[in-house]
């Protein structure tokens, strides 16, 4: 059997410059504003500070609601279960002003809203956000 020797080039120049770095947070970023945009309806609204202080930190990536009950609202009840070491201001948040409980059983004041609200947006658009990273970093071209 003959050797044949076959030459390959391969010029991957446009392929580099749609993988480069700078596209990928370009993308990222696109599609973090969508999930805050996206989220805003499942976050908890009694009198809307949560939903406005919801933003993006770009330097890490990273959807944040920076407020001092934010991480309660976020992971709601279970947070607590199986801890013992409430202090009596939290139990007197909690169980006073905190929760709001109506006779259906919520704990929200507003219908459709709740702890987790990353996963009920999760839920419903996740197509769309990989559609808007893939548009922002100019994959699609």
């Amino acid at each position: 059997m003959a050797d044949v020797g076959v030459d390959v080039h391969i010029d991957l120049t446009g392929f580099n410059k749609k993988l480069n770095p700078s596209n990928f947070k370009r993308g990222s970023n696109a599609m973090l504003n969508q999930m805050l945009m996206d989220m805003d309806q499942f976050v908890p609204k009694k009198k809307g500070t949560l939903r406005f202080v919801g933003h993006v930190n770009t330097g890490s990536s990273q959807l944040v609601w920076q407020i001092p009950y934010a991480r309660r609202q976020f992971y709601g009840p279970s947070l607590w279960k199986g801890k013992s070491k409430m202090t009596p201001r939290q139990r007197r948040w909690w169980f006073g002003v905190g929760i709001n409980q109506s006779k259906s059983g919520s704990h929200y004041t507003t219908p459709g809203t709740g702890p987790r609200w990353d996963l009920k947006a999760k839920a419903k658009y996740s197509k769309q956000w990989a559609e808007v990273f893939v548009k922002g970093a100019g994959l699609d071209k």
